[in-house]
């Protein structure tokens, strides 16, 4: 293993756990507030945790038992790890090639040696012919490159990125994703971003991070596909039920019984999860007349308008029917009405993951 890091900081009520293996980019993602910060400000050395446990290949970062004594603190420009943040923060008096030689320069590298460096970075984030220039002749996204070329000139162990593609503007964001792809294979790193093409394109593995607590973890297509939480659900843009299987039903916990088109081998009693995206789902008044589908009656909350359909939502499901039909179901918001969808549109899996490393 080639990074771990235990935290406990009791203020802001955040217990994390995470690995990182040699080679491996891991994303995490979570709401406002969920931890993420907290977790990369200790790994850097910007937080001091109450408690904790850092080591990367084999180097002990911090080491703070809980009780007195003041343990093992490593400063941070002596961890070998780098922090991209959102914004480059690029030293504005220095040119692009001494903005990327800073990192070896610090580390003991000479004039010349470091400038080599940056430029072979500067090469491999296609930056090479801004060399000369200062930061404020940068855009955005040639910004961005340099700070990346910055981070990774220093050789750290561990790349940390704290939502690198927020402040570029979505026509440079594509651009500078695939220079990130390119740049991280075989490289150690953690991420924190909102975006799940983020998670996709860069990540081996994905962590979300809610309430202080790691709340799920696994390849992104397990993560989102089959998500085990509200937040990843949303992210990933499907209806999330969780409930116990009751006969043909899946019982949840607001009392709403779905009755299931197909149940899988699941025991009785089973904790299960329905996701089903919303562009699959049909609501009508009248109970459906085919029964051999997944249905629910939910009380119709609201119409809202997303372009060139219309979210229909319940306390249960929610679904994406055309102009018209919202139309003919605007009588009906605040009263019970059908959802439902085939069972090949919808998957039905265990609640809980198989291995659970989390301990969740």
């Amino acid at each position: 293993m080639s990074f771990s890091v235990d935290v406990h900081v009791a203020e802001r009520d955040v217990r994390l756990h995470l690995t990182v293996a040699a080679g491996e980019t891991v994303a995490v993602l979570g709401p406002n507030g969920a931890g993420k910060s907290t977790l990369l400000g200790a790994i850097a050395g910007l937080i001091r945790p109450d408690s904790g446990r850092s080591e990367l290949n084999g180097t002990v970062l911090f080491d703070l038992p809980d009780g007195p004594g003041r343990g093992i603190w490593r400063p941070a420009h002596q961890r070998g790890v780098s922090l991209l943040a959102q914004e480059p923060l690029l030293f504005p008096h220095l040119s692009v090639l001494d903005n990327v030689a800073f990192g070896p320069r610090s580390t003991g590298a000479t004039t010349a040696g470091a400038r080599e460096t940056a430029a072979r970075w500067l090469g491999e984030v296609d930056a090479e012919p801004l060399a000369a220039r200062r930061p404020a002749e940068l855009s955005g996204g040639q910004a961005q490159r340099i700070a990346v070329a910055r981070a990774l000139a220093s050789d750290p162990g561990l790349l940390l990125l704290d939502e690198p593609l927020a402040a570029l503007d979505v026509s440079v964001a594509p651009a500078v994703r695939r220079m990130l792809r390119r740049v991280l294979v075989d490289r150690s790193a953690v991420i924190v971003t909102h975006d799940v093409l983020d998670a996709y394109t860069l990540a081996d593995r994905v962590v979300i991070v809610e309430n202080g607590r790691i709340s799920d973890e696994g390849i992104p297509a397990e993560v989102f596909d089959l998500p085990r939480g509200a937040f990843a659900a949303s992210l990933s843009g499907v209806n999330l039920v969780t409930g116990i299987r009751r006969g043909h039903t899946l019982l949840t916990a607001e009392g709403d019984e779905i009755t299931l088109a197909a149940d899988g081998t699941a025991p009785e009693g089973a904790r299960l999860s329905l996701a089903v995206r919303p562009a699959a789902v049909t609501v009508t008044v009248e109970q459906p007349t085919d029964l051999a589908v997944t249905r629910v009656c939910a009380r119709m909350i609201d119409l809202e308008p997303r372009g060139d359909v219309v979210r229909v939502r319940s306390s249960v499901l929610a679904a994406d029917v055309s102009p018209q039909q919202a139309a003919q179901l605007d009588p009906a918001v605040g009263s019970p009405v059908w959802f439902s969808f085939p069972a090949s549109a919808g998957t039905l899996y265990p609640s809980a993951r198989a291995e659970d490393p989390s301990g969740n």
